[in-house]
Formats: structure tokens, sequence, C-alpha cells
């Protein structure tokens, strides 16, 4: 099964409340599953900073 995490930072709400992105990937990343993360991006500054906080999730 595949598993698709849709906007993993609650639409922008976590992150507006200061909750790290790093820690919202790492999360998802601690479970065993095959699939993809969709993060909701407004821009491509946005896309830069969801793709470097994945990177340092994942080590």
């Amino acid at each position: 099964m595949w598993i698709a995490v849709n906007r993993p930072f609650a639409m922008g709400a976590m992150v507006h409340a200061g909750a790290d992105k790093r820690e919202a990937f790492g999360f998802i990343l601690e479970r065993s599953f095959q699939g993809v993360i969709l993060t909701g991006t407004t821009s491509r500054e946005h896309l830069k900073e969801n793709w470097r906080a994945f990177e340092e999730a994942r080590g």
C-alpha cells in the first residue's frame, strides 16, 4: 500500500505556531511506509525551504 501524506504542516498552521518542519518530516520518516509526502507551497522559496527541511530530517 502506498501512502500519500498531504500537507503535513496542517496547511501552515503548525509552522505559524512555531513547529519545526524538520521535526514534522522526521516524525513521518520514522514510520515505515512507502509513499509520498505532499507539502503545500505558495512560492519557489517555500519549496526550497521544504526541500532543505526534508533533507535535514533525513539526516
